[in-house]
């Protein structure tokens, strides 16, 4: 008897640890698709979202039954039940349109009047996400005041992602520069540029343009790559991109926000799904499963034992799924107070790390962080994603010096010259190492080289 209580104790922790395993691997999409699957075909998961529960359907049907064939009919309903949230999953996974999502977004900032007037503004973008039509216009084509449709257009200014529902380019540079600096973000420069030298700025005259703001042609170079990097042209193309594969954010496995204010940065880190992910087992199984004499429960009747089944199925499941969560938020927690340099500064700030250091500065085996950073993306204060596993590459470094290198240098360089600039700054790389990394940047070799970049934002301005 003891031997058989050991093993099935066994049998239950490899289970629990294969279960945990899994989950802590898979990034934050396919992590949804297995909880969708696992709430499908386990009636004793439930999401945690106040409706109402699943539970009752699946166990009305085992009502008396207590023989195999009674068995049979029961899944045979179940089945039935599964087949009916199948149909109601597909319909509240069904992927809305770009327009569709936005009017979500503005459906909770606005009025009902004001939602009709928004929706139609939405239905009136270009496909870039452009209001070109002016508020006069829209107003006589609404029938409704000029001021309501300039009302309207400021909130939709506030939709994400920024930019939506501007006059042009400039207007939707500006939109996105105002998002940036609400987040923590410096645009000064992007700010004086899109207001005092836009004309300048968009026709590539770096030289005019520095000597208007009195700034080095190096720092308008900076400002250049920034917002080629950072902002972007067709906020609606952003949008239909997104609802293509649900938001940005919503696969991020972690979100760094920088908490606004002046003085030292902080920052805090959101694990999206934590929350909005919430499983628990159900209540009505488990006192279905708890009712009755000792006696009773010693013989346990076939629904029983399919119910005890799947209760131990859902509690290994919310016991894993939590584990993740707890292990992401340490991992995370600590990238972001040990690499608090790349954060602030960027990737030349970025320090060495391996997967090894962090497991014994959080008590955790190695391949328990290498399965919670493998294939996981992190999106960063300013918006920009990126592999997790980058956190822990030591070529970012010395690759942004590379770049930065280039990028300043008054004459094409070659590899041999770039590894001798980068010893000088206490980098030592052999010259096949320089080579493979400026290869990896997209950048050619000297001969090849040019200084002077277009931008790809001003297409099309």
């Amino acid at each position: 008897m003891t031997a058989r209580l050991s093993l099935k104790m066994q049998t239950k922790m490899g289970l629990g640890l294969v279960m945990t395993s899994k989950l802590l691997r898979v990034a934050a999409i396919e992590l949804e698709q297995l909880i969708s699957r696992e709430l499908a075909d386990n009636p004793a998961l439930e999401l945690i979202c106040g409706a109402e529960s699943q539970a009752r359907p699946y166990l009305a049907s085992l009502s008396g039954a207590n023989t195999a064939a009674g068995y049979s009919k029961s899944m045979g309903a179940r089945t039935g039940s599964a087949q009916e949230f199948d149909s109601v999953a597909e319909q509240l996974t069904a992927t809305p349109s770009a327009i569709d999502q936005l009017i979500s977004q503005v459906a909770l900032m606005v009025n009902r009047n004001d939602l009709e007037v928004a929706a139609y503004l939405l239905q009136s973008l270009d496909r870039h996400g452009y209001l070109r039509s002016t508020p006069e216009d829209l107003a006589a084509e609404l029938n409704v005041s000029t001021t309501s449709v300039e009302r309207v257009i400021q909130i939709l200014h506030q939709l994400d992602p920024p930019g939506i529902g501007a006059r042009n380019l400039r207007e939707c540079l500006l939109i996105q520069c105002q998002y940036l600096e609400a987040n923590g973000g410096d645009c000064l420069v992007v700010s004086r540029i899109l207001t005092e030298v836009w004309d300048d700025f968009s026709n590539q005259r770096w030289s005019r343009v520095a000597q208007k703001l009195r700034l080095p042609v190096s720092a308008v170079e900076e400002t250049r790559q920034f917002i080629a990097q950072n902002f972007y042209p067709y906020p609606l193309q952003l949008a239909e991109e997104g609802s293509a594969s649900s938001e940005t954010i919503a696969h991020a496995d972690m979100i760094i926000h920088r908490e606004p204010g002046g003085g030292r940065p902080i920052y805090r880190l959101e694990i999206p799904g934590a929350e909005a992910l919430e499983l628990k087992v159900s209540a009505y199984f488990e006192k279905v499963l708890s009712a009755g004499t000792d006696e009773e429960n010693k013989q346990l009747s076939i629904e029983k034992i399919w119910i005890r089944t799947h209760v131990d199925r859902a509690r290994l499941f919310v016991t894993a799924l939590d584990q993740r969560w707890a292990t992401l938020r340490r991992i995370g927690e600590y990238l972001i107070d040990y690499q608090v340099g790349f954060l602030n500064y960027g990737p030349r700030e970025l320090k060495p790390l391996t997967r090894a250091a962090v497991a014994v500065a959080l008590d955790l085996h190695e391949s328990t962080v290498s399965r919670a950073i493998s294939e996981k993306i992190v999106q960063l204060p300013d918006g920009q994603l990126m592999p997790l596993s980058d956190f822990f590459d030591p070529s970012i470094a010395t690759k942004e010096a590379i770049r930065q290198l280039l990028t300043h240098a008054n004459k094409p360089l070659s590899d041999h010259e770039i590894a001798n600039h980068l010893q000088a700054q206490g980098l030592k790389l052999a010259r096949r190492t320089v080579a493979k990394y400026r290869q990896q940047l997209n950048i050619p070799p000297s001969y090849h080289q040019q200084h002077e970049h277009s931008w790809s934002l001003v297409h099309g301005a």
